[in-house]
Order: C-alpha cells, then sequence, then structure tokens
C-alpha cells in the first residue's frame, strides 16, 4: 500500500545524532503527559482523576474528554468546547467496575411515562476516567457536585442520580447559560466577537501548518528519504530534507511563509518543526494507516496471512506481517489486496516465539483470528513445520486457516536442489562467480568487459535471488563470444586467472550447459515473478506450475537436442570444437573368469550419453521431483475449490453433476458456508455473469460492479 509509513521514527532518521544548540521547538499540544492525574479516591461514586493533576494539562483543541478539562475553565475554553459540542461515545465496549455493573449506552436517554425516549445531550462519558459528567454544569457551574467534579461511576445509583440532578434548579440555569452562549457562538453575536473571530484566524493558520507538515512528512515517508541532516536550523547547509521542503514551501506558499517569518523572529515559541514532533507526526500517521488498513480487512470480513522474518541493519530480527483480503465495493468491483501492517521484533524465532508475536500483534489491531483463512510462509522448519511450527500452532486455533508455502520461494528451492544435484552443475556457477569476481575486482577489467559486452551484465551469484542467476547466465547465453574475447583481453594484460577460465567457458560441454540451464532457469523465473503479484490466486498458481512440470517433462525427452541445436551455431562462430570430453578409460581388474561377463557399460557409453546420464537427466529430473513435492499441498486446495476457480470449472461441475457434492464439501469443511445457497449463487453467476469474465475473481468483480448480489 502506497500510503503506508516504512519509516521508523526515531534516531534511525538521522543523518547525524547530534543535537542542536538551539533545541527549543518542542510543541505543547503534541506532548505526551505523564499519566500522573490517577490517584486513590474516597468517595466511592466519584471517578479517581485527581484535581491538580488536571488543572496540569493543558487543554488542546481537539479534547473532548471532560475528566481531561481543567479545574478553572477561561473564557475561551468555555467557547471552545461549546463549539464542538458534547461527544456521546457509543461504540465502545464499556468496561465494568468492581461491582461487575458498567455504564451502558441507553443511559444516554430519559425514558418518559408513555415509553417515549428523550436524549440527554448533557450526558457526557469519560473514557480515560469510566465515569460520567454533566456537559453543561461542569463548564458552567461549581465542580462541587459527583457529575461536575471526578465524574460519577456508581453505576447501581446512576439512574437516581441522574434523574434528581436533572430536575435540580443549577442544572437547569447551567442548560440555560449553555444553549444561550451557544446560540451567541453560532450567529456570531458574542460580546467578545471580534476576538473570537482572530482566534478562528488563528486556529485556521495552525490547522494549514499542521496540513502542510503532515504532506511533507507522507512525501518523504513514502519516497524512503531521511528526515534530519547534520543541524536542525532553517536556511543552514545540511539541515535535512523536511527543513528543506519546509524551506521550499516558504518562498511560494503565504502560510508556510507566515510560520517561518515567525519562527525566525521568535515570535511563537512553538513552531513544530522540531525532531520531536516529526518523529510524533510518523507514528499518528503510520498508525492511521494501521488503522485504516485494519478497518479495510474487517469490512472483508476474511483475511489471510503472509509473514517473514529478516533481520534488519542493526541485526534486530524482524517478523513482517502481511494481510491478505478481497476487498468488495458495489458499483466498484471486487480487487485482492495485500497490506503491510509492521515490523515486529522477536528474540525467540521458534515455531512458538513466532506464534506468540503474532498473535499479540493480531489482537492489538483488533482482528479475530476465527476469520483468518489463509496462511502463507517460507520453506523454514520454524515457520511450516508440520508438528511445532507456525501454520501447525495456528491451525490448531483455527482449523480453517489452510497453509500454503510461498510458491516464488517453492520455485528457488526447486533450482536449488537442481543445481547441488551434480558436481557440474555446482561447478558451473562456480565460474560464473569466478567470472564476476574476476570482472568486478577493479574498473579498468569492468570497462574492459563493458566495451566486449555492450548491452548484458554480469551478476553475483545470490543464494536466495535467483533472477540475478538468470541474468548471468543471460550473459554467456547469448553473449559469449564478446565475454571470450574480453577474457582474451584480461590474458594480454597478464592476468593469469583468465586464462584458466578462458580455457573452461571454450569448451562444448561448458556450453551446452549453459543453454540447458538458461533454458530451465528462465522459465522457473518467468512463473516465480507471475507469481509475486496480489492478483494471482490459487487457480492461477496451479495453472502456472503444471505448466512448469509440462515444460520440464518435455524437456527431459527433447531438451537436450534442442540444445545441441543452439549450442552448435554459438560454437561454429567462435570455431569451437563441438564434441565432449573423453574421460581417460579404466579396465577393471578381474579376479575370476565370471567376472568379464559382466562388463561395466559405462565403458561402452559416449561421451555425449555419459553427458546425459550424469549431468542432464539428474538435473531435470531434480527439478521435476522438487516441483512435484513442494506443490503437493495445492491438491488439497484444488480438491475443496477447484470447482469454483473458474467459468469452465464451474460449468463443467454442473455439466457432471457433482456441484452438490464438492459445495457439501466445502461447507463440512469451513463450517460457515450453506452448500444449497452457494449451489444456487454458482448456478446464477454462470448464468448472469458475461462470457467473457472467465475467472472466477472477474466473476466476482461484475457481479459487485453491477449490484447483482441478489442472484
Amino acid at each position: 500500500d502506497s500510503s503506508c509509513i516504512t519509516v521508523t521514527p526515531g534516531e534511525n532518521n538521522d543523518l547525524s545524532t547530534e543535537p542542536s544548540d538551539n533545541d527549543d521547538d518542542q510543541i505543547g499540544s503534541f506532548e505526551e503527559h505523564e499519566d500522573d492525574s490517577h490517584t486513590t479516591g474516597t468517595d466511592e461514586g466519584d471517578a479517581t482523576t485527581s484535581t491538580t493533576a488536571r488543572e496540569k494539562v493543558p487543554l488542546s483543541f481537539t479534547e473532548t474528554d471532560p475528566a481531561c478539562w481543567p479545574e478553572h475553565i477561561t473564557s475561551d475554553q468555555r467557547i471552545d468546547i461549546v463549539r464542538r459540542g458534547p461527544v456521546q461515545i457509543e461504540d465502545l465496549n464499556f468496561p465494568q467496575s468492581q461491582t461487575h455493573r458498567r455504564f451502558t449506552k441507553d443511559r444516554y436517554f430519559m425514558r418518559m411515562k408513555n415509553g417515549e425516549k428523550i436524549r440527554r445531550s448533557w450526558l457526557v462519558y469519560s473514557k480515560s476516567s469510566d465515569a460520567v459528567f454533566c456537559f453543561c454544569c461542569t463548564i458552567f457551574g461549581k465542580r462541587n457536585h459527583s457529575l461536575t467534579g471526578r465524574g460519577f461511576r456508581m453505576w447501581e445509583r446512576l439512574t437516581l442520580t441522574l434523574q434528581d440532578h436533572e430536575k435540580s434548579n443549577v442544572h437547569r440555569s447551567n442548560m440555560d447559560s449553555w444553549r444561550e452562549l451557544e446560540m451567541r457562538v453560532k450567529t456570531h453575536s458574542a460580546i467578545d466577537q471580534t476576538y473570537q473571530e482572530m482566534q478562528i484566524l488563528e486556529r485556521k493558520h495552525w490547522n494549514d501548518v499542521v496540513k502542510r507538515l503532515i504532506a511533507i512528512v507522507c512525501h518523504l515517508a513514502q519516497k524512503n528519504l531521511a528526515f534530519r541532516g547534520h543541524n536542525s536550523n532553517l536556511h543552514e547547509p545540511n539541515n535535512g530534507n523536511f527543513l528543506g521542503i519546509v524551506e521550499l514551501l516558504a518562498e511560494f506558499d503565504p502560510v508556510m511563509s507566515e510560520h517561518v517569518r515567525r519562527a525566525e523572529k521568535k515570535e511563537i515559541a512553538d513552531h513544530y518543526l522540531g525532531k520531536t514532533i516529526q518523529n510524533e507526526l510518523i507514528t499518528l500517521i503510520g498508525d492511521k494507516t494501521v488503522e485504516a488498513i485494519t478497518a479495510k480487512v474487517k469490512q472483508s470480513n476474511y483475511f489471510s496471512v503472509i509473514m517473514d522474518c529478516t533481520p534488519d541493519a542493526a541485526h534486530t530480527e524482524q517478523l513482517s506481517v502481511t494481510l491478505r483480503s478481497v476487498q468488495c465495493d458495489i458499483g466498484v468491483g471486487a480487487t485482492v489486496a495485500e497490506h503491510f501492517v509492521g515490523f515486529l521484533p522477536v528474540v525467540d524465532t521458534s515455531g512458538a516465539g513466532l506464534t506468540d508475536v503474532f498473535l499479540g500483534h493480531m489482537e492489538k489491531l483488533g482482528l479475530d483470528m476465527e476469520k483468518c483463512r489463509g496462511q502463507a510462509y517460507d520453506n523454514g522448519s520454524n515457520m511450516r513445520g508440520k508438528n511445532s511450527g507456525v501454520q501447525k500452532r495456528l491451525l490448531d486455533i483455527n482449523k480453517k486457516a489452510r497453509f500454503m508455502p510461498c510458491a516464488s520461494h517453492s520455485l528457488n528451492l526447486v533450482v536449488v536442489d537442481a543445481a547441488k544435484s551434480t558436481v557440474e552443475s555446482v561447478s558451473f556457477f562456480g565460474v560464473l562467480q569466478r567470472l564476476y569476481n574476476l570482472f568486478s575486482s577493479s574498473p579498468q577489467r569492468w570497462e574492459i568487459f563493458k566495451e566486449n559486452v555492450p548491452q548484458l551484465t554480469l551478476k553475483a551469484i545470490s543464494s536466495t535471488r535467483w533472477e540475478c542467476r538468470v541474468e548471468s547466465v543471460k550473459v554467456l547465453r547469448y553473449q559469449l563470444p564478446g565475454v571470450d574475447k574480453a577474457l582474451l583481453s584480461l590474458i594480454e594484460h597478464a592476468t593469469k586467472k583468465a586464462s584458466g577460465l578462458e580455457r573452461e567457458i571454450m569448451t562444448w560441454k561448458f556450453l551446452v550447459t549453459v543453454i540447458i540451464w538458461y533454458n530451465i532457469l528462465y522459465e522457473v523465473n518467468r512463473v516465480s515473478k507471475l507469481l509475486q503479484s496480489p492478483q494471482v490466486g490459487i487457480d492461477v498458481l496451479q495453472r502456472k506450475v503444471g505448466h512448469v512440470l509440462t515444460f520440464l517433462r518435455e524437456y527431459r525427452e527433447n531438451g537436450l537436442s534442442s540444445a545441441h541445436t543452439d549450442a552448435r551455431d554459438i560454437a561454429e562462430e567462435m570455431e569451437m570444437p563441438m564434441v565432449f570430453p573423453t574421460p581417460r578409460g579404466r579396465k577393471p581388474k578381474h579376479q575370476f573368469p565370471y567376472e568379464s561377463q559382466n562388463a561395466d557399460s559405462s565403458l561402452t557409453m559416449t561421451p555425449e550419453e555419459r553427458f546425459k546420464r550424469d549431468v542432464f537427466l539428474p538435473l531435470v529430473d531434480s527439478a521435476i521431483m522438487g516441483t512435484s513435492v513442494r506443490f503437493k499441498l495445492m491438491e488439497s486446495f484444488h480438491s475443496l475449490f477447484g470447482f469454483i476457480y473458474g467459468r469452465k470449472e464451474m460449468k463443467k461441475a454442473m455439466e457432471a453433476g457433482t456441484l452438490e457434492k464438492s459445495c457439501k464439501n466445502m461447507e463440512e469443511t469451513l463450517g460457515d458456508v450453506d452448500a444449497e445457497e452457494l449451489v444456487r449463487e454458482v448456478s446464477a453467476a454462470v448464468t448472469a455473469v458475461p462470457v467473457q469474465e472467465n475467472t472466477g475473481l472477474q466473476m466476482l468483480s461484475y457481479i459487485y460492479t453491477n449490484d447483482l448480489l441478489d442472484l
């Protein structure tokens, strides 16, 4: 998601950690205050917020909790509170008291004798103190009542207390004062109207400033740029990207220009440009982004989990968590979305430790693991272990969270196994790495390589990023004559290593191996990159993996001859002898006369047959076996969901009469699916959705786009 904040607040965003000499830029309204306001009260019906502590907390422009209002409210604060009005919290799981009672939203209403309900607009619940307050009496009356001082929380006596309070003369007088001031504020007829208008303009100025600062934070975070430099002063060199953009905006934007002028003239003490405010803005924006993502996931009802572990620059192991869901909106359609929701530092990387960290994060996000329908990790034993891995532990919690290993990672491991199948394959990639080391060891050698191979370049061999291996083999596949010329140039410069490498690559065996490996790596890498798209589903995975298996089986039969054909053109251009090396013969010793009748068949093999037996077949067979074994779990998904992969599968199930059986199987496995209803929906979808919408996702998107949910 492009709106995710990926910059971690703290010292890591600094280009320099040296503090500024005049770092007096802390903003009061954004600072966190120590929660020292909770003391033990003597009145059981009162909230526990200390009056003295509450006076220390300044009133911000957005404070709606009456427990945080100061004891003595100024006229400016009173007008701000009245302009905002009372905020009655309803969508909250109110906590229980020690007597196992709690506040309910029904208390916001007064029930008449005839059953009519009238809202008590003056009643406000404080989330911080778990108490209720009278809005008008708190801001206009004396703070000597339980509904105005510390709040009231004796829930068993709340009904009588509210009835007595709303009938009191003091409450009615304060209600009149509230309504009168509210009317004056709305009609702009207050005595100090000019002063209020100035306050409104000043508030608008600060709101505009904060909006621009938030935009700067989002821009730098999206571009993954550092925020700060070697100092934190405006209009000084190396003061960082954040202040640099502020200075740029100040040249053209009147709001930011006025703000910078006030800061430079020291007309304001708090200018919102310091490093603490930057970090707080990053944290707040990141939290809001995660909240928005969580809301989307909850709206989708079901989700899947993608996790992986990796160490950061500080060598701290981090668990990355990504949630995958289907976003369905009427009039818009259906799309598959993947959202990153956090890096979680972990100490215990065992299956139990990772599971505990993940479940804690899900609880923090408010997501129910019973709604999880899938897991996707790498092939590490701590993640996919069938006895104590993360997937097994989550399956114990929710049997419906079916596990499927990462397809791209599994394909990479298939190639890893094939590369280790023979000594010749290991030596082949060793030659590639030696070529890269030779040319990259100095700029002069790299320049010689670029002169002879202008369009392609060598890549270092990576154990995880197999795309690099494809690119390295690609250079030799299409530019082997140029690579040979570059090596000959190095030989002329008295480089002994180049001479040995040049002899190795100028053999028919090496050339045929290059062709074979490039064909296999190209096919695997092409499918692997396609499977990394968020829009790819299990149906596409099965189809593409099936294509890979078909390719490998066909290549086993015809691949060696086609490799000879491709290699022959290159060999003729380079005048390379097209013969495999003949191993030195060894006549076995016979101890008994009958041994001569069972002669070693390898002695009668041609060099080409020996290459096929020792190199080609082990390589391809290892790839076929690895693909079949590593994607075996895919069969369980196909047996359960295969009939709804697309229009073709749905029609086939309907014509074969297996639709009811498949829907019943899904109902028994998942539990929250109605088989009869699913049969009707599938049948209606095949009929109503146009023929050009083939895949399951396309059909679902068409239904939501055209509001056909009542099919």
